[in-house]
């Protein structure tokens, strides 16, 4: 992309983001304090394209990815207890849970929209995060809509560059100009 473009996206994105933040603290999910979980998810949709099409996937991977998160912990919690060191255990933990994702979302689910492992280990990832904070589990449903609502405020990104053209230039500030082709549907 070129810079002039990179840079009004930037302020599109800083505008859109900002307004996010304020209307999320608002909420009352923001009591829960995983609005950062917000900025696991955008990447990961914007990283894949941030296509409209990829939203519901991204979205419903994401909730899964919580889900996977709330099991690596249980089946981290269960080995600890059976005795097996923090160490031993991170790595059969890690191993095993992340072997059956993989197999469960691309093979089981490979020809499903539930196949998309970014989103899922971004889930996973959060939910790991987020149980250091809250570890009694209180936070998981709202940190399921954040990031949802992540995926949802990448989309919302994306759409600044329908404003623009190729090179940058904002397009209500012309009377003619291309929509930039990331966002072009073919």
């Amino acid at each position: 992309m070129k810079s002039k473009l990179m840079f009004n996206w930037g302020i599109w994105m800083g505008v859109v983001m900002g307004i996010y933040a304020l209307l999320y603290t608002l909420t009352p999910l923001a009591s829960h304090g995983v609005m950062w979980a917000t900025f696991v998810a955008m990447p990961v949709f914007l990283a894949g394209g941030g296509k409209k099409e990829n939203i519901l996937t991204n979205s419903v991977c994401g909730v899964l990815g919580v889900a996977w998160g709330v099991i690596f912990i249980k089946a981290g919690e269960m080995v600890q207890n059976a005795g097996v060191s923090a160490a031993l255990s991170n790595f059969l933990v890690t191993l095993v849970v992340t072997i059956i994702c993989v197999w469960v979302h691309g093979v089981i689910l490979g020809k499903t929209p539930f196949n998309a492992l970014p989103p899922v280990f971004g889930g996973m990832a959060a939910t790991i995060a987020s149980s250091i904070f809250t570890p009694d589990g209180s936070q998981l449903v709202s940190l399921a809509i954040t990031l949802v609502l992540g995926v949802l405020a990448g989309y919302a990104c994306m759409a600044g560059l329908l404003l623009m053209t190729e090179d940058g230039d904002w397009k209500f500030f012309l009377k003619e100009g291309k929509t930039h082709s990331s966002v072009r549907s073919e």
